[in-house]
């Protein structure tokens, strides 16, 4: 009689436990595949705007917070020529540059605790090895090239090109305004303000031969912003370009 009460026993643990361990299955599937599709949807999204911007990683942390605590890795390939590239894992490098055609980027999400499947199906349920468990923690990873160009990404050349032209303008908008250009470069300290008083472009060495803070090179990657504000009650127009 006893034994037939624990072998129902059994019988009644072992159904609980295959219909928890089905049920907790699917669960863990729909977060494996909401999962993805955050990291699918966020990897995109920097291909076609060509900045991986900070509001977007956030969305990509909150979002993923959601289903567990995530580890977040980013990795970045700047296309330096066809088939060649600096990479980066450091995010101080990443978020908020503005990347070209043909970089390329990679986000890895990792969830650093089990789901309810994982940590049921590791359970002791009549005993296990801790060597044996499996490896259950929900991964992603999705990779793209970059299909856009950030907008306001000029080049070097496009820099000289554009101060080359205000000089030829007198530094006066096609609205009237006066106009400052302003460059900073990754070798300059404070930048440089270029006007009709400081047309020059040409700094190129200092009095060592080394080249000089301000110089542009001609490759290099600036962002371009205009701002019309306010000085002494007459409307100015600042253009900037920083180097990235």
């Amino acid at each position: 009689m006893a034994g037939k009460l624990l072998g129902t026993l059994f019988i009644i643990l072992f159904l609980t436990y295959i219909i928890l361990m089905v049920s907790f299955y699917f669960l863990h599937q729909t977060i494996e595949i909401d999962v993805n599709n955050v990291n699918y949807n966020v990897v995109e999204a920097v291909a076609t705007s060509g900045k991986f911007s900070k509001d977007l990683f956030d969305y990509l942390s909150d979002s993923v917070s959601k289903y567990g605590d995530y580890y977040i890795k980013i990795k970045f390939e700047k296309q330096i020529k066809p088939g060649v590239y600096d990479t980066y894992f450091d995010n101080s490098d990443i978020i908020d540059k503005h990347l070209r055609i043909g970089d390329r980027i990679t986000v890895y999400l990792e969830d650093r605790s089990l789901t309810l499947f994982g940590r049921l199906i590791n359970t002791a349920f009549l005993g296990s090895q801790s060597d044996r468990m499996l490896d259950t923690h929900i991964k992603s990873v999705k990779s793209a090239i970059i299909a856009k160009d950030s907008k306001n990404l000029v080049k070097g050349y496009d820099v000289i090109s554009d101060i080359c032209s205000w000089e030829g303008k007198a530094y006066i908008s096609d609205d009237g305004l006066p106009v400052n250009v302003f460059v900073k470069t990754k070798l300059s300290m404070s930048g440089k303000e270029y006007d009709v008083t400081n047309p020059d472009y040409g700094d190129t060495s200092d009095e060592s031969g080394n080249t000089g803070e301000n110089y542009i090179f001609d490759n290099g990657d600036f962002i371009k912003e205009e701002i019309e504000y306010d000085q002494s009650g007459i409307k100015m127009l600042s253009i900037k370009y920083i180097q990235q």
